[in-house]
């Protein structure tokens, strides 16, 4: 996947083919954000994709295989990828297995409340819903400057709430590095 990373080899179109994970890690572009999981068919490996391809349409819960046209960027601003990304075609979408659940962290601050039991997770990327009062107790507490980890269920019908399942204030650690959350797994390559 090295490729992507360091750019196009000139200044004509490549095709590209990626399988989509179904879940959006937290990740850091100009501060934190959500990013595409991405992996080139039959790779081992899955690596961040900052910037969603124009005209793809992320679900949770659901693998995607995706054609796209990568195109480089001539002088691409400070805080842009220097390859632009346009969806071609989608060739498969694959729900997740009823019961899949997804741990990841997320600053406090990209988890807003809208009732009880209710959240906009990332300036409205996915929903979150507690299905009980303990599940969702650091999402209610944590301080605007701390660090939430969240273990998720899989949507139960498509666009709908993720379920929380767990949640727990991590402090100011990004990525929850702390022995109350458990081990993070830190980023590895990415495709700008």
């Amino acid at each position: 996947m090295g490729t992507a990373a360091c750019g196009l080899t000139g200044p004509e179109p490549e095709v590209r083919t990626f399988e989509v994970a179904a879940n959006r890690p937290t990740c850091f572009g100009v501060g934190p954000m959500l990013c595409l999981e991405v992996r080139e068919p039959g790779a081992p490996d899955w690596t961040y994709m900052y910037h969603k391809p124009q005209g793809f349409e992320f679900s949770w819960g659901v693998e995607t295989t995706i054609v796209v046209e990568e195109t480089e960027v001539e002088d691409p601003p400070q805080d842009g990828s220097s390859i632009r990304r346009r969806l071609i075609e989608v060739l498969d979408e694959r729900p997740v297995p009823e019961g899949t659940t997804w741990t990841t962290t997320a600053p406090s601050l990209a988890i807003v409340a809208d009732g009880p039991d209710e959240f906009t997770y990332f300036g409205g990327s996915a929903r979150l819903r507690c299905p009980d009062q303990p599940a969702c107790e650091a999402l209610r507490t944590a301080s605007s400057e701390g660090w939430v980890q969240l273990t998720v269920l899989s949507p139960e019908v498509p666009d709908g709430p993720l379920l929380v399942l767990s949640s727990v204030a991590c402090g100011v650690e990004p990525f929850c590095w702390t022995l109350e959350c458990g081990e993070a797994t830190g980023a590895g390559d990415s495709v700008q």
